[in-house]
């Protein structure tokens, strides 16, 4: 776990760096989304501690993602979080999936105004296990690699502003938690985890300008307003100076 967290620091690092380097070239933009919709949990007793006869399950998650994009391609980073009640009920089980991703994807240029984006991610899947047992509530976190593929639809609204729609897949691991755990909570058999998500959002693009050099006012001439020039005969006997 702690060598997934290492990898995406350093990349998450390494990606900051992106902005300040693509000032030199006009091709990069920067962008960033926000979107919403539901994921589809399948073997969904691997999210839970208790026994759970339920098989899937469908609920809430919200994404932020950051990233870049150059001609054909895109990078970012995403976050992702899923809040969810397991079938637990006498203990009021809840599980929280949070997730950190990085992207890469290749765009395609549908229309004039419509482009799709596919591609895939790598990242860690967290989740945490919270119940109450009478007056005591305890708390569980595991964890481990996700792997993902997804596919999205761009509107472009202006030259900033875009709608999306995004459809993915993702297959994670919920890790391994403790030992032991109290009131006959117990570790599911299967700890992987395969869902489906389908959100809209929006995304905000911001090209990357190149400076230009300017030239003192003084030398700034109108076209068409260029100066004639002028030739003069010296005569022989007359001195320059």
């Amino acid at each position: 776990m702690n060598k997934i967290c290492k990898t995406l620091a350093l990349a998450a690092i390494a990606f900051a760096a992106v902005p300040p380097l693509a000032a030199q070239d006009p091709d990069w933009r920067i962008t960033y989304d926000v979107a919403a919709g539901l994921t589809h949990y399948r073997n969904y007793s691997g999210l839970s501690l208790r026994p759970d006869a339920q098989s899937d399950y469908t609920a809430m998650t919200s994404q932020f993602t950051l990233g870049v994009e150059h001609k054909r391609l895109a990078f970012g980073v995403r976050y992702s979080n899923t809040g969810l009640n397991t079938s637990a009920i006498a203990i009021d089980e809840r599980a929280t999936v949070q997730e950190v991703s990085l992207l890469l994807r290749a765009k395609v240029e549908l229309t004039p105004r419509l482009e799709m984006l596919a591609g895939a991610s790598v990242g860690y899947m967290g989740v945490t296990n919270r119940w109450n047992d009478g007056n005591r509530g305890y708390s569980v976190n595991r964890g481990g690699m996700t792997l993902g593929t997804e596919i999205e639809l761009r509107y472009r609204l202006s030259r900033s502003i875009s709608l999306i729609a995004r459809a993915g897949m993702n297959v994670g691991d919920a890790g391994g938690g403790p030992s032991s755990l109290p009131d006959a909570s117990t570790m599911g058999t299967r700890t992987t985890v395969f869902s489906t998500s389908c959100l809209g959002g929006v995304v905000i693009g911001i090209p990357v300008k190149t400076k230009k050099l300017s030239s003192p006012e003084a030398l700034n001439v109108p076209e068409g307003k260029q100066p004639l020039l002028v030739s003069y005969d010296v005569p022989e006997n007359e001195v320059v100076r």
